[in-house]
């Protein structure tokens, strides 16, 4: 409303479309507790109380005047009320925001009263204002409700949660933050976040925020975790898994940091390298000393996929490196094998000489001789694992071969001397008879017949 539009409306008037636009309960009282004014919110208030009071009268602000609450509702609906105004009465001193529940819990009120006085200071009566407080109160009470529990959440975090502002402050510091740099929530409230950090990070962690703020643009808010180096009270450094995140609030941006420390996973990842590089060198060692043995060597896995073998092995087969190295099945294995005239036993036979191979694999435990179309003799020997799995191991055999042929030809000879030796002396004992006749008939005969 311009000032134009009050020329004309008198003081009484005015003064009432004032009192009716204040958003509070007013009225004016005389020294016996009797209404003498009170405006639009004040009437609204009572016609509701009087309504739920007695519902089946037509209740208006004219009502009220000239009579007390007690008068119209009855003793103990306004009795704290007016006990309130009566002794502002008697002792003349105004009570300020004294707050009460409203009737039939109608709502919570901030009230105030003040004794009116006249010319002579004499009380007159007295001014009662009521304001409704209860969305207020509410809202606090549901503001304190959610700061618990936003207290007891943050309490009761496992990892450390750091609140800062734009300029670099710690605002929140909760108690896995105590405990993971070993200051206290309120010794770090409104410190530099940067005293947490390695003089490597402090000197940049400024120019993040401000880039930031200036761009948009950052590479690790929102971008998940990443590891970074902590301090402690102590001065030891800690290694930390963060997030981070933005949080906007009441006109200012807020980030927020969640840590973890990850010193023992760092511990566990060294050991894992430590002991990982310890398998390999015992598997390289394994395998040279695999290499160096003179038997050829193979492992199959439970699929019958090689795995692992060994030079010597390439050696004795050298058509079917393709296949050694791929790590191909057994049963491909072996018709490389025989596709390349490898193995003398498969020549003409090979799909015969497969499926034989193929059925008593790793089954063979005494072993099985093979002869090579180089001339050679493999021994062959498996040997099935506890996972299902077969070592197969290749003896080169064909010096000891070649021996059992030279002991079979000697023992041939021998046989043969044997029976020439028993021949001679049959013969002598033939021949000595006869000596033995052509004697006694040159006795007999004389020396000129």
């Amino acid at each position: 409303m311009s000032a134009g539009n009050l020329t004309g409306i008198g003081d009484g008037q005015l003064t009432k479309i004032i009192l009716d636009t204040v958003p509070s309960s007013i009225s004016f009282r005389d020294t016996e507790n009797r209404i003498l004014y009170i405006n639009k919110h004040a009437a609204e208030r009572y016609l509701l109380l009087a309504g739920a009071y007695d519902s089946a009268r037509e209740w208006s602000p004219e009502d009220f005047l000239g009579k007390s609450l007690t008068e119209i509702f009855g003793e103990g609906v306004m009795a704290e009320t007016e006990d309130l105004i009566a002794s502002v009465v008697t002792s003349g001193e105004a009570i300020t925001d004294r707050e009460f529940v409203g009737p039939r819990s109608s709502g919570i009120f901030m009230l105030s009263i003040t004794p009116l006085v006249d010319d002579q200071q004499h009380i007159v009566g007295t001014l009662t204002v009521a304001t409704d407080v209860t969305k207020r109160r509410t809202e606090e009470r549901a503001a304190r409700q959610g700061d618990t529990f936003n207290r007891a959440i943050m309490a009761n975090l496992i990892d450390a949660i750091i609140v800062i502002d734009k300029h670099d402050t710690i605002r929140t510091f909760n108690q896995a933050a105590e405990k993971l740099f070993g200051y206290r929530a309120d010794a770090m409230i409104g410190r530099p976040v940067s005293e947490l950090m390695t003089e490597a990070d402090r000197d940049h962690h400024q120019g993040y925020i401000d880039r930031y703020l200036a761009t948009g643009k950052s590479k690790i808010l929102g971008k998940g975790p990443r590891e970074v180096i902590g301090r402690h009270q102590n001065g030891e450094p800690m290694p930390l898994e963060l997030n981070i995140g933005r949080i906007d609030g009441e006109g200012e941006v807020l980030f927020v940091g969640s840590l973890r420390d990850i010193s023992r996973r760092k511990e566990a990842e060294r050991a894992l390298q430590q002991s990982q590089g310890e398998a390999a060198m015992a598997q390289q060692l394994l395998a040279d000393a695999i290499d160096s043995i003179p038997e050829g060597f193979a492992l199959y896995d439970a699929d019958r996929r090689l795995i692992l073998h060994n030079e010597t092995l390439r050696r004795m087969y050298p058509n079917t490196v393709d296949e050694f190295e791929r790590g191909a099945t057994f049963d491909e294995i072996l018709l490389a094998a025989a596709r390349s005239g490898a193995v003398a036993d498969a020549f003409g036979r090979e799909d015969e000489w497969i499926a034989e191979r193929s059925r008593t694999f790793g089954e063979v435990g005494d072993g099985i001789e093979q002869q090579l179309a180089d001339g050679r003799w493999i021994l062959i020997s498996d040997r099935t694992t506890r996972d299902g799995g077969v070592v197969s191991v290749r003896t080169d055999i064909t010096e000891l071969k070649q021996r059992e042929d030279e002991l079979r030809q000697a023992q041939k000879m021998e046989a043969l001397g044997q029976l020439t030796g028993g021949v001679a002396h049959d013969f002598n004992n033939l021949l000595a008879i006869m000596m033995g006749n052509i004697a006694l008939l040159e006795e007999e005969l004389g020396p000129d017949n």
